[in-house]
C-alpha cells in the first residue's frame, strides 16, 4: 500500500510525509529530501528518506565523503553514450 502523502514544503527541498501504520510498525512522520524543479515539483519519484537524527548524521557523513564523489564521477563516465569503459577499481 502506498502511503498517503501530505507535503509541507520546507525550504523548497524537504517534505514531511505521513506514513500509515503497517503490520509491524506504527504510523509515523518522516522527512523526504528531494530537489525541486523550477515549478516547485520534485525532480525524482523518491527522494532520500530520513526517519531519525542519527540517520541524518550518517547520510551527512556519507554524502560528504570524497570517495562517494569519485564513485559518482566514475559511474557518470561509464553511463555516457559512446564513452570509453576503463577498468577502474575503487576501495570502498
Amino acid at each position: 500500500m502506498t502511503p498517503r502523502r501530505t507535503y509541507r514544503d520546507l525550504c523548497g527541498r524537504a517534505f514531511v510525509i505521513w506514513t500509515p501504520a503497517g503490520k509491524r510498525k506504527p504510523a509515523a512522520l518522516i522527512v523526504e529530501i528531494n530537489p525541486v524543479d523550477e515549478y516547485g515539483l520534485p525532480k525524482k519519484r523518491r527522494g532520500l528518506i530520513i526517519r531519525t537524527v542519527p540517520e541524518l548524521e550518517t547520510f551527512r557523513r556519507l554524502i560528504n565523503d570524497k570517495r562517494l564523489e569519485e564513485i559518482v564521477w566514475a559511474v557518470e563516465r561509464l553511463n555516457k553514450p559512446g564513452g570509453e569503459v576503463e577498468e577502474e577499481k575503487f576501495e570502498i
